[in-house]
């Protein structure tokens, strides 16, 4: 019914929280713990200042609903489709941090109770002259440390800027406490943005679950974390989440025949965990096809991809057949470049009409135009094959082959590139291959 680690958005009423729509819990079976007091009685909640919470289920036992509040006010509020069956619910039990208690709900007054008078006795008055010697001398508690170690799902944990935070319930089994605590791992890599692609970092590391250690000091009731560590977390690095784009990668290249897009950006191939930051960068983008393809003209590609413009025109992948899309710009104008991954076509480029300041100046959209017209034509070459394509007389097109004969091919394939930049192409009529 309720899972440990399942997390429900709550709308939250003056005398009800809301699970979805049409199930809710009252204010009379709606408790509060936190640490000063558990168990206490609410009267109403703060539901202008708090419409929305998330809760984050720490167990289900006899009744009871044992919830941690996660966060006061969601990213996203609404119920998001969420079921819950609430008829074996006879209590819901809320841990709050201490300084939010007061504001999220007013406690129900507690019951005065009535003094009870005594009847005044006579004594006898004595002397104590050695009381000092019968009483027991006060002792004060020193603080002592204790080290906790636990796993908790990868899932669980929520990555922050510069670190990992954690949130643990457990038994501190020297002082014979329960608790509930708020971590934080230190690791500079990390940042809110990685949290979308948890499920991929866990096949990466080839574990659900991370081992954390913890020394907390109990002085009394209060419990402070001294030292929180995770070796597991400690190994999340650059190198690392580039093994998940790369893998993620990987898979999305594998099934994207089943996707209707015949051309796609770096970010649209990683549209799923945008969030991570991924299909910003068509370099780190292009590296990670060419090591899972290992394609024939990955030198081509790679010297390509140096020239690119991506801050004008983004990276394209064609799917069929398998192919970059290139913008380049040089002294003569801008040039749309497409070289198959693996083909022995030639490089195929179209010149845009105008010089590159007249795009740069006032006509950005034209630029966009130019893409639609150089998609129309690769639309043509997929539709009618590459010989009738070249069949006709082409404007501000050409191509240049590739020889695989002669091991200064590359080169001289590089200095026609270079010479189309600095000096432009004339208008003739293509040869076939």
């Amino acid at each position: 019914m309720f899972d440990r680690g399942q997390e429900f958005i709550l709308k939250v009423e003056e005398r009800q929280l809301f699970f979805n729509e049409h199930d809710f819990l009252p204010v009379e079976q709606v408790f509060l713990d936190h640490s000063e007091e558990r168990g206490m009685e609410i009267e109403s909640f703060a539901f202008s200042q708090f419409p929305w919470i998330k809760v984050w289920v720490q167990k289900f036992a006899d009744g009871v609903l044992d919830c941690d509040v996660s966060d006061f006010k969601p990213a996203s509020s609404g119920f998001q489709n969420q079921g819950a069956n609430l008829s074996n619910v006879r209590k819901l039990l809320l841990f709050v941090d201490s300084g939010k208690v007061l504001e999220f709900a007013h406690a129900k007054p507690k019951p005065k109770q009535k003094p009870v008078v005594r009847k005044p006795q006579q004594t006898t008055p004595r002397s104590l002259p050695h009381l000092k010697s019968i009483l027991p001398p006060v002792s004060k508690q020193e603080p002592f440390d204790e080290t906790v170690h636990f796993k908790i799902p990868l899932e669980q944990i929520r990555f922050a800027k510069g670190c990992a935070e954690v949130q643990w319930s457990g038994h501190l089994p020297k002082s014979c406490k329960h608790v509930r605590l708020d971590m934080s791992i230190k690791n500079r890599f990390l940042s809110e943005r990685l949290n979308c692609i948890k499920p991929y970092l866990s096949k990466c590391l080839n574990r659900d679950k991370v081992k954390v250690s913890s020394t907390v000091r109990v002085h009394g009731e209060e419990i402070t974390v001294m030292t929180v560590a995770s070796d597991t977390i400690a190994s999340i690095s650059p190198e690392l989440i580039g093994e998940v784009r790369f893998h993620y990668a990987k898979g999305e290249l594998r099934n994207w025949h089943r996707r209707e897009e015949r051309m796609i950006t770096a970010e649209d191939f990683f549209q799923s965990i945008k969030d991570a930051g991924f299909g910003d960068s068509d370099s780190d983008f292009l590296a990670d096809i060419l090591r899972v393809k290992q394609p024939k003209h990955a030198e081509h590609i790679e010297y390509l991809a140096g020239l690119h413009r991506s801050d004008l025109i983004r990276l394209r992948i064609v799917r069929t057949p398998f192919s970059f899309l290139c913008f380049l710009t040089g002294k003569s104008g801008g040039y749309f470049v497409w070289e198959t991954l693996d083909g022995s076509d030639a490089t195929y480029v179209w010149k845009l009409p105008q010089p590159m300041e007249y795009y740069l100046a006032d006509h950005r959209k034209e630029l966009r135009r130019g893409l639609d017209w150089v998609e129309q034509n690769l639309d043509c070459i997929h539709a009618s094959g590459r010989n009738e394509y070249l069949g006709e007389r082409r404007e501000n097109f050409v191509r240049i082959f590739h020889d695989y004969q002669d091991e200064e091919g590359f080169k001289r394939w590089k200095q026609e590139i270079g010479h189309l930049l600095d000096h432009g192409i004339e208008k003739r009529i293509c040869d076939s291959d």
